[in-house]
């Protein structure tokens, strides 16, 4: 009876809670006034093909900017970075719902001889750090529109989850439009993610030095703490040296181990910096789901058929170690002396007991 009694004390809380209610009102909100932006773009540009739905390479806020310059410089310490020619552009907030092509959006429905809306919405709380807002982008005559959901019903994994099934290529967002494949992945980062590295402390050898294998792609499996499912955003790779400098880069990608071991993951660029013991990170085009407490293969590659990886020091070179990140926690994995360019699927042989790189992630959770 007890145990009764705690289970429908646990629904009714859950059923009753006014803040997860309140949030679930909003989210609705969102659904419905994105549903209904991306019809009305949509009508504007079947009446008038020529109409002008924006510029390239732009992200278009509902976040109002009242210092007289577009660029969204107040909110440039929340908003997620993106890479040039991409840029922000907000409006001030008397100009913020106008239809007329100077709001947020900037199409200008009173152009038409048939006005589909009478003003622009925007997120009903709206901030950058919390990621509330709606974005637009454009590329030809394509556009998409983007707003993050804040109930744990109609977020990612969520009873009526609406951010993985709208067929984008972001599970954590919701999006709409004729092309939910033209936002920049980096400005789909507005969530927050959690930083997952390994913890076990290992040895610092570099695997066989004296072949030159780390000169080829490798394969280092890890079995990630925790015990959810989550979303990865983010590849992250570390050296010990100063090998990868500006201007160089690797490729990274996450595969499934199991047979055959498949990729999961896009191929992700890491842009190096040239610093000795440093942790470097790429951004998935779309977040990947993993199960932590499984084990999984990082290839760490070079398309270009180069480097793509050096230590500088051989093995037992180090000193101890002491200023080396912890180890993975399965230093087991391949290594291919043949290549430097990641595939579909994990290829080289197999070793044991060496490392030969970090790596780590960033996901999300709902």
């Amino acid at each position: 009876v007890i145990g009764i009694i705690g289970i429908l004390s646990t629904v009714v809380l859950l059923t009753l809670n006014p803040t997860e209610l309140l949030k679930q009102s909003r989210d609705s909100t969102r659904i419905a006034e994105l549903t209904s932006l991306d019809k009305a773009i949509g009508f504007a540009s079947s009446q008038n093909p020529d109409l002008v739905l924006g510029t390239a390479n732009t992200v278009y806020l509902s976040l109002s900017d009242n210092d007289g310059t577009p660029d969204c410089d107040d909110y440039l310490a929340s908003l997620p970075p993106i890479v040039s020619p991409w840029q922000y552009r907000c409006v001030a907030e008397s100009n913020l719902r106008k239809i007329d092509g100077s709001g947020w959006l900037p199409v200008d429905f009173t152009s038409l001889t048939i006005v589909p809306i009478d003003t622009l919405a925007v997120d009903r709380v709206n901030t950058a750090i919390s990621g509330l807002y709606y974005s637009y982008v454009v590329g030809n005559g394509t556009w998409e529109l983007n707003a993050q959901m804040e109930s744990k019903k109609y977020q990612w994994q969520g009873q009526a989850d609406v951010e993985s099934t709208d067929g984008g290529n972001t599970i954590v967002l919701f999006e709409k439009g004729n092309n939910l494949n033209i936002m920049p992945k980096e400005a789909n980062a507005r969530f927050t993610t959690i930083l997952r590295i390994p913890t076990a402390v290992g040895d610092c050898e570099n695997i066989n030095p004296q072949t030159g294998v780390q000169f080829n792609a490798y394969f280092p499996r890890w079995t990630i703490p925790g015990s959810k499912r989550v979303a990865v955003t983010n590849l992250w790779h570390w050296q010990w040296d100063s090998s990868l400098g500006v201007g160089e880069t690797l490729t990274m990608a996450l595969y499934k181990d199991n047979n055959p071991k498949k990729r999961m993951s896009d191929f992700v660029t890491i842009n190096g910096n040239g610093i000795a013991q440093s942790w470097m990170s790429g951004t998935l085009s779309s977040p990947v789901e993993v199960n932590l407490g499984s084990t999984y293969i990082f290839g760490i590659g070079n398309d270009e058929g180069g480097q793509a990886y050096s230590l500088s020091v051989e093995a037992g070179g180090l000193g101890g170690c002491s200023n080396y990140p912890p180890n993975t926690t399965t230093t087991t994995g391949y290594v291919d002396g043949n290549t430097a360019v990641l595939s579909d699927t994990v290829t080289g042989t197999g070793f044991g007991g060496a490392q030969i790189g970090i790596v780590g992630i960033s996901y999300a959770e709902n």
